[in-house]
């Protein structure tokens, strides 16, 4: 309990220490840490006593250290070498038990475990999919609760650090407005067996940001969330202009593609799904109670929105299951591995810019 003073010694000195006040007449430390292993027995300064304790002090071999301990009052002397402390002072935390691995391996891979299982339940068992996206507004509804989740969790500052970020996002609307479409002009020649097929994987790529997953799939892989966000919102109004050009110039000649476009009702149904759900999560943010939720149950909000996203291509399978089921599986692979290539080639596309472009970590 007593206070030790640094200083270097031409002999090894010992050292009368207390555990944090359990004499009774030392104030209990608020904490109390001993030297290294090792930190005794070379040269250096050495732990000693103040020199009003000196008459106390008794020679001992070097790398070893006197305690003083309480047993009823009286003290107990007992000497430890620096090994002895290490051991008997380790504080390391135990391992993670069997259910915290398991729950942490869930919430890692809980979405593309979910999004397999359900979209191979889709295709075998159709039916309760197909009903419900033929009667209901379910799909409406999980992009929406998605996005009101997104806004209650999204951050002021998170936004305008993604906004402020311009190289970052005039790449990213290049890339999905500009090059990705122009992907679909290769990918149409592929022969795929099925004209159907060619123009679907052309129409994909025209395609902007998926709202429902673009979100949710950015925060699984530690993304910008913010970015994201803005993405989803931006290029799904800009393609209201942008993907008819692509498609008429895609489809040209086919016989497809020569009906006209509501843009106007895609706007609206946008600001309904989209950007309302987002800006209504954003504002409950003002109310304490929310921001509490919000972090507290940041686990259970994550796991209901990858619930929601995955019962959106559940949906869709089980509507499309009859059609699917006419192919062959060498089509199918065919179709699947297409896509995978072109994100693989995306992918590359995307890491080759991180070099010459001054990007920040958001984008």
């Amino acid at each position: 309990g007593s206070s030790v003073a640094m200083g270097p010694l031409t002999k090894p000195q010992p050292v009368r220490l207390c555990r944090g006040g359990e004499c009774g007449r030392c104030p209990r430390p608020k904490s109390a840490a001993l030297p290294a292993p090792g930190a005794w027995g070379g040269a250096g300064p050495r732990p000693v006593m103040p020199a009003g304790d000196s008459s106390k002090q008794e020679e001992q071999p070097a790398g070893e250290v006197e305690l003083a301990k309480s047993s009823g009052g009286d003290e107990v002397a007992t000497t430890l070498t620096p090994s002895d402390v290490a051991t008997s002072g380790s504080n390391d935390p135990p391992g993670p038990t069997t259910a915290q691995a398991l729950y942490k391996f869930w919430m890692k891979w809980h979405l593309p475990i979910g999004l397999v299982v359900m979209v191979v339940f889709g295709f075998l068992v159709p039916v309760p999919g197909e009903w419900l996206g033929d009667n209901t507004e379910l799909s409406t509804a999980c992009v929406v609760i998605i996005f009101f989740f997104s806004g209650m969790k999204l951050k002021t500052d998170e936004v305008w650090k993604a906004l402020r970020d311009w190289v970052g996002v005039v790449t990213g609307l290049v890339l999905i407005l500009g090059v990705t479409p122009l992907i679909g002009y290769a990918v149409r020649e592929i022969p795929l067996g099925s004209d159907a097929l060619s123009n679907g994987l052309a129409l994909f790529f025209a395609m902007p940001t998926t709202i429902s997953s673009g979100v949710v799939l950015t925060g699984q892989a530690k993304g910008s969330k913010a970015l994201a966000l803005f993405f989803s919102v931006s290029t799904n109004m800009l393609a209201t202009v942008t993907a008819p050009l692509f498609l008429s110039l895609l489809l040209r000649g086919d016989g497809v593609g020569s009906g006209s476009i509501d843009i106007v009702g895609i706007l609206w149904k946008l600001l309904l799904t989209v950007c309302l759900p987002l800006i209504v999560g954003k504002l409950c943010r003002w109310f304490d109670f929310v921001r509490h939720v919000g972090r507290d149950y940041s686990d259970t909000i994550k796991l209901l929105s990858s619930l929601f996203l995955v019962l959106i291509p559940w949906m869709k399978v089980s509507q499309s299951a009859a059609q699917i089921s006419s192919l062959s599986g060498g089509i199918i692979a065919a179709v699947f591995g297409v896509g995978a290539a072109t994100h693989l080639v995306l992918l590359a596309l995307c890491a080759a810019l991180v070099v010459p472009l001054p990007l920040t970590n958001a984008s």
